[in-house]
C-alpha cells in the first residue's frame, strides 16, 4: 500500500487523480450522448445531458459519490486548472440552455447558470437518494430521476424567481 506514494505525493493528490479520472468519464459519456442526440431540440438535448449525470452515478457509484458527496475529497475548485475540461463540458451545457432559451422553450433573460445549477441539484437529488438508500422499498429511483428532471423543467419554463445568480465557478 506504501507504494502507491512513490506516485502520488499525498491522499489528496490521489483522490484528485480519481475525480479527475471520473469527471472525464462523465465527459466521454456526455458526448456520445451530445452525437446521439444531435438532431433534437436544445430541450432534448439538455434533458439527455442531465439524465447521463443520473447514469453516471448509478453506472459508477463509486466515483460518483468521491467526484460529488464525499467531504473528505479535497474541493476540486481549489485545483481548477487541472480539471478545465469540466469547465469546457459546463460551457457547452449552459450553451446548449441559452440555445433553448433562444429557442423560447424558457422565458427571455432567463440565466442560463441559474438554469444549469437547478437542473444539477434535482438530478443529484435524485442520484444521492439512490446511492445513500433514502428509497422507500420498491421506489424506481429511475423513474424518479427523470420525474425530478421533468419537474424542474417544467418549473424553470413556467417561471421562477430570477434573483439567485449562481457563481459561474460552482461544480
Amino acid at each position: 500500500p506504501a507504494a502507491i506514494y512513490s506516485y502520488f505525493p499525498s491522499k489528496d493528490d490521489i483522490f484528485l487523480a480519481l475525480a479527475e479520472e471520473g469527471f472525464r468519464m462523465l465527459f466521454d459519456s456526455y458526448e456520445c450522448g451530445l452525437k446521439e442526440h444531435a438532431h433534437s431540440s436544445p430541450l432534448d438535448c439538455l434533458r439527455s445531458a442531465f439524465l447521463n449525470v443520473y447514469k453516471f452515478s448509478r453506472d459508477h457509484q463509486e466515483y460518483y459519490a468521491l467526484m460529488f458527496l464525499d467531504r473528505s475529497v479535497p474541493r476540486i475548485s481549489k485545483d481548477w486548472q487541472r480539471f478545465a475540461f469540466v469547465h469546457e463540458m459546463r460551457t457547452q451545457i449552459t450553451g446548449l440552455i441559452q440555445q433553448a432559451i433562444d429557442a423560447g422553450d424558457f422565458a427571455p433573460g432567463t440565466n442560463a447558470e441559474m438554469v444549469f445549477r437547478v437542473l444539477m441539484v434535482s438530478i443529484q437529488g435524485a442520484s444521492a437518494m439512490r446511492l445513500c438508500e433514502r428509497l422507500v422499498p420498491g421506489e424506481d429511483a429511475d423513474a424518479l430521476a427523470r420525474v425530478t428532471l421533468d419537474a424542474a423543467l417544467t418549473g424553470l419554463r413556467t417561471g421562477f424567481d430570477h434573483s439567485y445568480h449562481p457563481s459561474k465557478f460552482c461544480i
